[in-house]
């Protein structure tokens, strides 16, 4: 959560860490020395997201009208393809 309040938007974490004054010293003092004093803050921003989550995955899976737009392989609706016309992938001697 330190990170997601300090870095710039779209940042990474390695371009982050080395730009951080202090570096992974500085982090470390932070994180588990609680030198700021953010670490109730932080602890509690980490539960809040935690308790929002939702994975729209498993949501998907347990809606039929979602799950419609998905297959579960690239032929599984049977279309022919426009080169060959089978309805089935190649295998591995006919692609040569």
């Amino acid at each position: 959560m330190f990170y997601i309040r300090t870095a710039d938007r779209l940042e990474r974490t390695s371009t982050w860490l080395e730009r951080l004054e202090g570096g992974l010293d500085h982090l470390k003092d932070v994180v588990v020395h609680d030198s700021l004093g953010l670490c109730d803050e932080l602890e509690a921003l980490m539960a809040a997201h935690v308790d929002a989550y939702r994975d729209e995955w498993a949501q998907t899976l347990d809606d039929p009208e979602r799950l419609r737009r998905f297959a579960s392989f690239v032929n599984a609706r049977r279309r022919r393809t426009p080169r060959s016309g089978s309805c089935r992938s190649a295998t591995r001697s006919s692609r040569t």
